[in-house]
């Protein structure tokens, strides 16, 4: 990919993930749940939630905060989608050509157990009242995984920083 068009491809999904994060964290997303749910968030931050703990929450969200937490899964659904495009192209130009593939399965576990906590979290809402432990038990498994995931990216991208600015000062050194 040619740099100017690798340059427009970040910004432009950079500004998506902005734009969702920002519509996330204002009166269309989570501003207007905290003041529906009394400041309680929203499950895909928490780290770690029992079933009680998911139902209470849900009970003192009623039902225009579930409607509100499907409506920001909605925006959320875009926001995954653009940080695994950005976390895809930002690794590229830190990996050799036959190694870039890892650049995609690398945030792979990441977006794949976001998917799938919104995936689980959003069936437990529309079954609300009822409940469905393992559902929500499934959901907060996964937001643990995500959570893993991600902390396990940022291990990897950082490797992988240092060890191209590593090749790069032993290319110039064998140079010289």
């Amino acid at each position: 990919m040619k740099k100017p068009l690798k340059i427009g491809l970040i910004c432009l999904v950079a500004a998506v993930m902005i734009t969702a994060l920002v519509l996330m964290n204002t009166e269309v997303g989570v501003g207007k749940l905290n003041k529906l749910n009394g400041n309680r968030g929203m499950f895909d931050t928490m780290f770690g939630f029992t079933a009680d703990q998911a139902y209470s929450i849900m009970f003192f969200m009623g039902d225009a905060g579930i409607r509100q937490h499907l409506i920001i899964h909605l925006i959320d659904y875009v926001f995954i989608m653009s940080y695994f495009i950005l976390m895809t192209v930002v690794a590229l130009p830190f990996l050799k050509e036959k190694y870039q593939l890892y650049a995609v399965i690398a945030p792979m576990p990441v977006v794949f157990a976001d998917l799938l906590e919104n995936i689980l979290l959003d069936a437990a809402f529309l079954k609300y009242p009822a409940r469905n432990d393992a559902l929500v038990q499934a959901a907060n498994a996964f937001g643990w995984i995500k959570w893993i995931m991600f902390f396990l990216w940022i291990a990897f991208f950082v490797t992988m920083v240092v060890l191209w600015f590593l090749g790069r000062k032993k290319a110039k050194a064998s140079a010289k």
